[in-house]
């Protein structure tokens, strides 16, 4: 990847977090997507580390199924993390995001913010977005035999207002909540170690449905419009997450799970 001046790598770090297993963190001012970066990097990922690209700013954000935008630079988290899982732990990738979200959670508390994972890539306040979160499995890797794992995670950290004006009511910030600015660096670190020990429970096999349920968005128990993308669209009310990672839907008097598909808004 060639990158111009202002995208050369402004800070390169190895560091043990709180378990002790050692990060690599390459740190950038304004990249396309670090998702899209650690894609084309993914080679770098040690056996027993981890890897972390950040950036300041990104002109191509990425999201669920691609969609791309431009985050504002210095105010946000823009990161993916990389990591590498073996074949026996590989069933329990599906719970990765939500994996991420408890962990983000449980970073937002520690500023008194209560968060909740909107199935299954998303983390709300007061129903508002304020993260997005993508995993990617990119195959495995020749040498190790162990799969590559890419989380891609977005928190609005220190966004204004202004900075959402084209999307109504329906995305918030750590600022604009509690009218506070914060430091980036100190929530990267704050969420590395939440996500890295969340993490190994995850493959450590600690059955994490009950936590999940617990800091799931339910809508107050109101319908919901689900899109099923390959099924059309749902209208249904969300009774919580079962022990395969799917969503389960009271639709009617019948129940449904579903294991893809995404939450479009509650139903007015």
């Amino acid at each position: 990847m060639c990158l111009s001046m202002q995208n050369q790598i402004s800070n390169t770090s190895e560091y043990k977090l709180k378990s002790g297993i050692k990060i690599y963190h390459h740190h950038y001012n304004i990249i396309p997507s670090t998702q899209i970066l650690a894609r084309e990097q993914i080679h770098k990922i040690k056996q027993d580390s981890w890897y972390l690209w950040t950036a300041n700013g990104q002109t191509q954000s990425i999201g669920q199924r691609d969609r791309k935008w431009i985050a504002p630079t210095n105010v946000n988290v823009n990161a993916t993390y990389g990591f590498l899982i073996s074949e026996s732990q590989f069933s329990l990738a599906k719970f990765i995001p939500y994996v991420a979200g408890l962990s983000i959670i449980q970073v937002l508390r520690k500023y008194n913010l209560q968060g909740k994972i909107k199935w299954v890539n998303d983390v709300l306040i007061s129903k508002k977005k304020v993260c997005g979160i993508l995993v990617e499995n990119r195959g495995k890797d020749p040498s190790t035999e162990l799969y590559r794992i890419l989380v891609g995670i977005g928190i609005n950290i220190n966004s204004e207002i202004s900075d959402f004006v084209d999307l109504g009511n329906k995305a918030t910030s750590m600022k604009i909540e509690t009218n506070t600015s914060y430091n980036i660096q100190d929530i990267i670190l704050e969420l590395s170690n939440s996500f890295e020990a969340n993490m190994k429970f995850l493959l450590d096999s600690v059955n994490l449905i009950d936590e999940i349920n617990n800091n799931l968005e339910k809508f107050d128990g109101q319908a919901i419009t689900f899109d099923t993308e390959f099924d059309g669209q749902h209208e249904g009310i969300i009774q919580g997450v079962d022990n395969n990672g799917a969503l389960i839907l009271l639709i009617g008097d019948k129940v449904h799970n579903f294991v893809n598909g995404r939450i479009l808004a509650p139903i007015p």
